[in-house]
């Protein structure tokens, strides 16, 4: 991955609508995200932009292992009919 720079990181902020869909929420739950602090943001004029960066991270804090014991159990449940 190539350093990031102030001026690659400018490259890469999306609006808010972006990012909503990225993350299959509505715009006001991402906009909610972003006021409690969970998303972080900068304000550009008048626009808020994230940074795709601040959304992988979001991401990746919250992203929750399989459950794929239950996904086994299942299966074995299946086969025993």
């Amino acid at each position: 991955m190539p350093p990031t720079t102030p001026e690659t990181e400018v490259s890469q902020l999306m609006r808010v609508r972006r990012c909503a869909a990225l993350l299959d929420r509505s715009v006001s739950a991402t906009y909610s995200l972003i006021r409690q602090g969970e998303l972080p943001a900068i304000k550009v004029g008048g626009s808020v932009r994230v940074a795709s960066a601040a959304l992988m991270a979001y991401i990746a804090d919250h992203t929750v292992p399989a459950r794929v014991e239950a996904d086994d159990e299942m299966c074995r449940k299946a086969v025993a009919r």
